[in-house]
């Protein structure tokens, strides 16, 4: 049972470690070598736990290799929108065509026959319908409501936090 506690810290301690490789002396700069370097140092760091406590029984090396998985799988879907949202669906699209013979027609692949135009109306639909935003002037003009300002906050912050930005 110590083996599934230590995991459980190690898991709950990765946004700390992300955050310890984001900034300052052991900054790594692309943030997919900085996720696999943050969750391996926490592998590592209960691998040693392990192996100090033990020969560990079969189910709980299985608990927390799920655990692993599971919160790694779990991250990486934040992580992943944090840093490369519109991007990694760009990537995926082209991916899955093989190749496009033109931008034009990656991005009608991506986006459907309206292109990007579509796409933003349908984004900026979903952000009116969570209440981010409203409109004012018989929808000539967009407005911030307070949950959208929060929510645009904390994006940014995370953004600024992890150094995503570009």
């Amino acid at each position: 049972m110590p083996l599934i506690g230590a995991a459980l810290l190690a898991c709950a301690s990765f946004p700390l470690v992300l955050l310890g490789l984001s900034r300052g002396p052991l900054r790594i700069r692309a943030p997919g070598r900085r996720f696999v370097v943050a969750w391996l140092a926490l592998f590592f760091a209960w691998l040693v736990i392990a192996i100090a406590l033990g020969r560990p029984a079969l189910q709980d090396v299985l608990a927390v290799l799920f655990l692993f998985t599971a919160a790694i799988i779990c991250s990486f879907m934040l992580w992943s929108v944090l840093c490369w949202g519109f991007t990694l669906n760009m990537l995926l699209v082209l991916l899955k065509l093989g190749r496009a013979d033109s931008a034009l027609a990656w991005e009608l692949a991506y986006a459907g026959p309206n292109g990007i135009l579509r796409l933003a109306e349908d984004r900026a639909g979903v952000l009116l319908g969570a209440g981010f935003a409203v409109t004012r002037d018989h929808g000539s003009k967009l407005e911030l409501t307070p949950r959208g300002r929060l929510a645009g906050s904390l994006a940014q912050f995370a953004s600024w936090l992890f150094a995503t930005q570009r």
